[in-house]
């Protein structure tokens, strides 16, 4: 088993660049830092063997558990889009969206309620791909989540993409799921869960952005399968304007 000792030494050197405060500070809490970050490339031919291998960093019995139990039951937690779509090309994560009015029609036309929150341009793109969201049982429905939120790095590289930043990936479907809470959690505490959808994700639609699973991407991050679908593009965007299918 993979001890807390043994996780700190893999912290990036880069890392601990800095004054001597920074090192000694890195130096403590770099074991903490790497607990629950992906510690070997995923293994598309094998997931599970794979997975098996990542729990053995995971100390606490209880919580491997856990996962496990998501990691075989995604079809319970996890709700995928019909099909890989960019619903605004150019559109980042803010406060308020100025919705273009073609964008509208369609949210109304498919009898969504329309708000202006600040996800829901990838909400809406979500459920337009015919995406589930199933209710929660308190109150709510199940989260939209963005599988590359800029947490856990690939093995080999420092960063990951933060979607929501992004106009090309902030409401592209490949890379949205609606998410149980619990596996919210889950997915935001290990590398293991989130790259386990993330796999998910390319073998589904191509999606890729981060290139861990393949050697060239598109200029929307797809590899041997493509984007089917732009519903609209901001003028400042490197696609051409307006609805189009692919």
């Amino acid at each position: 088993m993979t001890t807390v000792r043994r996780i700190g030494s893999r912290v990036p050197a880069v890392l601990l660049a800095g004054n001597d405060s920074a090192q000694r500070h890195h130096a403590r809490i770099g074991a903490f830092w790497y607990i629950g970050r992906l510690m070997k490339p995923c293994n598309l031919l094998d997931m599970t063997g794979w997975a098996e291998a990542e729990l053995a960093s995971i100390r606490e019995a209880p919580i491997r558990r856990i996962i496990t139990e998501a990691v075989d039951n995604l079809e319970s937690l996890v709700r995928w889009p019909r099909s890989a779509e960019l619903f605004w090309d150019g559109c980042r994560k803010i406060a308020k969206h100025e919705f273009p009015e073609v964008l509208r029609k369609a949210i109304d036309a498919a009898g969504l309620s329309f708000r202006n929150w600040s996800n829901d341009p990838a909400i809406y793109a979500y459920r337009l791909a015919d995406g589930e969201r199933p209710n929660r049982v308190v109150k709510h429905q199940w989260d939209v989540h963005h599988l590359y939120d800029g947490q856990f790095p690939y093995p080999g590289k420092l960063t990951t993409l933060v979607a929501v930043k992004s106009g090309r990936h902030f409401t592209q479907t490949a890379g949205l799921v609606a998410i149980h809470p619990v596996a919210h959690v889950i997915a935001g505490e290990y590398g293991l869960f989130a790259w386990r959808l993330r796999a998910e994700s390319f073998l589904r639609f191509g999606y890729d952005p981060d290139g861990a699973f393949s050697v060239a991407q598109d200029e929307f991050g797809f590899a041997g399968k493509s984007c089917s679908r732009i519903w609209f593009s901001s003028p400042a965007s490197k696609a051409l304007g307006g609805e189009r299918e692919l």
